[in-house]
This record gives structure tokens, C-alpha cells and sequence, in this order.
């Protein structure tokens, strides 16, 4: 394969640039095209960003650019995307590459808890996400652990009291948490729970007062597998398509701007002139 055109780029913007040409010369040997609706529905995503249609035209002129430059700029990106796609399609963990991983980050799952949680601030700004405590909060957030303690359901509690809406649907739960996922107050107070069930007293951050209950002490394989697997796909499919593009760069005939130097295939850059020709020297000295 040769890519049309002469590189007149080096860095990181002559790969971008030689990935995309090679993402579009062989989806024509692949039979890939980007459908209209696929490219008038990315530019509508794009318009919608806008207040008006003279917003976006005014954008599109400060970047010069037309509205067919963004169309052409789409449809490379959509039939790259689904270059990438036909590539990486056959990639996908086994469960044993899963329990594999598992194995060898044991120690890591182990250490981590999974907890809810109940924040209690009479003045909470949503805007700023932070908490002006009132004068009846921190006997509140205590009112709640003791009723939480005393057997009261710690879900219903927090979907009545906790101003963290966004856990509060789900019981107050946080999930499975690793050290240094969570504020340090808040964090101490989670970590200092010993047995499923216990409930914290409340401790201060800046988001109000917090009760912690402790759910679960190190996370199983069933609940981590889901995640696992997913970032084992993004891994294989990354190193999938890397393989593929190396292979193709392999196989292509590449021009350079001799300015520039040549293209290094193996390191998949640019050689600079003045790199090339004082290696040269070298060796001839």
C-alpha cells in the first residue's frame, strides 16, 4: 500500500495524520463507507452545542472552517471509526484471562471495602458542591447513626436525608472503594470500620456531615468481573488495532518531505534530517 500524499508534518501530528490515511485507504479495501445519516447526525451534535445557527457559523469562520470541512472532517473520522471496529472486532477476554487478573491484583481487591454513606448539611450550595453547616446538622448526621445503629434501614435514611442525591437512590451506596478514592476525613472514617455493618460517628468534610456504614469488607471476583473484563477489552482492543497499524505502516510506501527527513518505521516517527546526517557522520568518522 502507499499513502497518497507527501508527509509534510513530524511528531505526533505525522502519526495522527498517517493512521487516519491509513484507516481510509484500506476501509476501501474493506468496502467501509460513512453513511449520510451518520455524518448529518454528527453535525447536528455539533450545532447543538450552539445557542443559534449564527453561533456555529461564526465558530466555524473564527476556525476556518466551512461547513463541508466539517462534513469532510467527519466522514474520516465515522469511516475511521468503523475501520477500528472491523479490526478489533475478534477481541475479547476469556474468563480464565479475567480470573487471571483477578489472581494477580488479589491483594488490591482485598483491601478494598464497599460502603454507603449519608451526608446531612442544612445550607449545601449544589452549584459550588460545597456545605455551610447548620447549627442542627451535626445533631442530625448523629440523631441518623444512632438510628442506623439501632437496626433503622440505612437506605430509607438516606433517601430521606442525604443531600448526595446521586447515592441516595441507590441506599447511600458508594460502592467498592480503594484507599485514596475518598476525601480524608471521610476516607478514615470508612477505613476504620471493622466488621459489615458497623456505622460511623459522623465526621466533617467540605461536602457536610457524613455517616458511614460498612457493607462489605475486600470485593469478590463476581462483583469485580464485569469491570475487569471491560478494561481487558479496552487493553485488547488497543493493542488489537496498534498491531494492525503497525503491520499496514510496515507494508506502506511513505513520502516525507526530505526537509523533514524520513520515516522511521519501526519507531513510527519522523528521523530528522539533521539526526540523519549527523548519524552518518558519525559512522564514517
Amino acid at each position: 500500500m502507499q499513502v497518497r500524499g507527501r508527509l509534510d508534518r513530524s511528531g505526533e501530528e505525522a502519526l495522527a495524520w498517517l493512521s487516519g490515511e491509513v484507516g481510509l485507504q484500506e476501509a476501501q479495501v474493506m468496502g467501509i463507507q460513512a453513511s449520510e445519516s451518520a455524518i448529518q447526525e454528527r453535525v447536528q451534535e455539533i450545532r447543538s452545542q450552539f445557542e443559534s445557527e449564527e453561533a456555529f457559523l461564526e465558530q466555524m469562520e473564527a476556525e476556518g472552517l466551512t461547513v463541508e470541512d466539517l462534513r469532510t472532517f467527519i466522514r474520516r473520522e465515522v469511516i475511521f471509526s468503523q475501520v477500528q471496529q472491523e479490526v478489533t472486532k475478534d477481541a475479547a477476554p476469556t474468563e480464565e484471562e479475567v480470573a487471571e487478573f483477578y489472581e494477580l491484583n488479589r491483594s488490591q481487591f482485598e483491601a478494598q471495602v464497599r460502603v454507603a454513606h449519608i451526608v446531612v448539611c442544612e445550607n449545601f450550595d449544589a452549584e459550588a458542591r460545597r456545605c455551610s453547616p447548620g447549627p442542627g446538622d451535626e445533631e442530625l448526621a448523629q440523631d441518623i447513626a444512632n438510628r442506623a445503629r439501632e437496626g433503622e434501614d440505612f437506605g430509607a435514611l438516606a433517601r430521606e436525608h442525604s443531600v448526595d442525591t446521586v447515592s441516595a437512590v441507590n441506599n447511600g451506596e458508594l460502592g467498592y472503594l480503594s484507599r485514596g478514592d475518598l476525601v480524608g476525613p471521610l476516607e478514615e472514617a470508612a477505613f476504620n470500620l471493622l466488621e459489615p455493618g458497623d456505622v460511623s460517628q459522623p465526621v466533617l468534610t467540605d461536602f457536610g456531615y457524613h455517616v458511614v456504614k460498612l457493607l462489605e469488607v475486600g470485593q469478590p471476583l463476581e462483583a469485580a468481573r464485569e469491570r475487569i473484563a471491560d478494561n481487558l477489552q479496552v487493553e485488547q482492543e488497543t493493542k488489537a488495532f496498534e498491531d494492525w497499524l503497525n503491520d499496514a505502516l510496515k507494508d506502506a510506501r511513505i513520502n516525507v518531505n526530505p526537509r523533514l527527513g524520513r520515516f522511521d518505521k519501526i519507531s513510527r516517527s519522523v528521523v530528522p534530517a539533521d539526526t540523519e546526517e549527523q548519524q552518518a557522520a558519525a559512522e564514517n568518522s
